[in-house]
């Protein structure tokens, strides 16, 4: 059970963000000083929605239309229907499996912290609520912060909550960048794990990968991150994924989006080209109707040797690797001795 003085904090930062009726710099945390149009379902789970530079985001689109290049990943995941993306996914299965046939083990990692981060639950809950009915049948009370881009994710919560009675939820909507420093506030002093299933923590490249080791693994004692590693064969089936109906509506709707917030039809109308794709990553392309060419959704999938290499993983401690018969999706679970609660 959480000390008093967690419960205490929280019931004060509830009234300080249940305020705030205009987006305006608060400082919520020591650590953290974030501008945050914010508010919440009840004052037992907060909401800590990270603001967005709207006007940035439009000059960035129009520097996108004018010139080329890539629109941020990002982007496509701050609102959209992403669970018909999910439903269709191999990964959502593969990872299912992985938490069906080994969900005794991972609770086993996970029970003993007071305070779980799920990195990237997207607004399709079926595996957050795999593992949340596992740690429910514990009888133990758990803080559970979900860190998810999609501010859809806010309309989920209500329900969580009626469903798991012993468990507290927290929503950060921001990037994991933006959500640390409010996440590293809300360990101290705790027991903390992390999980982050689909590809989601280690779509990164090896830089970026290593600083999110280094500052999530700084605050957690145990941590569980999936990735998909297809073999060479399998290479076109990954691949066919992408280009699913469901996909592509997903992408031209963002790209509706960016029309809208821009005021003229400036992306919704480009046509698709032939994507850029490795065995470790992929990016679509598209002719904007100037003629520029523009690559999105950049996805990086993480190969074992990164994940395993010790220099990247810093300063977490490799553990082991779990798998199943029926996917290509593993589990690597990673240890943190010298985090400690106090």
């Amino acid at each position: 059970m959480p000390p008093l003085s967690f419960l205490l904090s929280l019931l004060a930062l509830c009234a300080l963000i249940g305020a705030q009726d205009i987006c305006k710099p608060v400082s919520l945390f020591k650590h953290a000083h974030c501008p945050l149009p914010s508010r919440l379902l009840s004052s037992d789970h907060p909401i800590i929605s990270l603001s967005r530079d709207h006007d940035r985001l439009q000059k960035d689109l129009e520097d996108t239309y004018r010139n080329g290049g890539q629109i941020l990943k990002e982007y496509f995941y701050d609102h959209g229907n992403w669970d018909s993306v999910a439903q269709k996914s191999p990964q959502t299965d593969g990872d299912l499996d992985l938490l069906y046939q080994h969900m005794p083990h991972i609770v086993g990692k996970l029970e003993s912290s007071s305070i779980i981060f799920e990195l990237g639950p997207s607004t399709y809950m079926k595996k957050s609520r795999a593992i949340l009915d596992a740690l429910e049948a514990t009888g133990f009370h758990y803080w559970y912060v979900l860190v998810e881009y999609n501010q859809d994710i806010i309309s989920k919560i209500e329900e969580l909550q009626k469903d798991y009675s012993r468990i507290t939820f927290i929503v950060i909507c921001g990037d994991f960048d933006q959500a640390f420093p409010i996440a590293r506030e809300l360990a101290h002093g705790r027991t903390a794990a992390l999980i982050s299933l689909g590809s989601t923590y280690t779509n990164a490249e090896r830089n970026v990968l290593g600083n999110r080791f280094g500052t999530w693994g700084s605050i957690v004692s145990a941590m569980g991150v999936s990735q998909d590693l297809k073999a060479k064969e399998q290479a076109d089936d990954w691949h066919k994924h992408y280009h699913s109906p469901e996909m592509m509506k997903f992408i031209f709707d963002a790209f509706k989006r960016a029309d809208k917030i821009i005021g003229k039809t400036l992306f919704s109308d480009s046509i698709p080209l032939r994507c850029r794709h490795t065995p470790t990553s992929h990016a679509y392309r598209f002719r904007l109707n100037n003629g520029e060419i523009i690559e999105v959704f950049l996805s990086i999938k993480s190969n074992d040797a990164a994940i395993l290499d010790p220099s990247i993983h810093k300063p977490m401690v490799f553990s082991e690797v779990l798998g199943a018969e029926s996917t290509t999706m593993k589990l690597f679970i990673f240890d943190n001795p010298h985090v400690r609660e106090e």
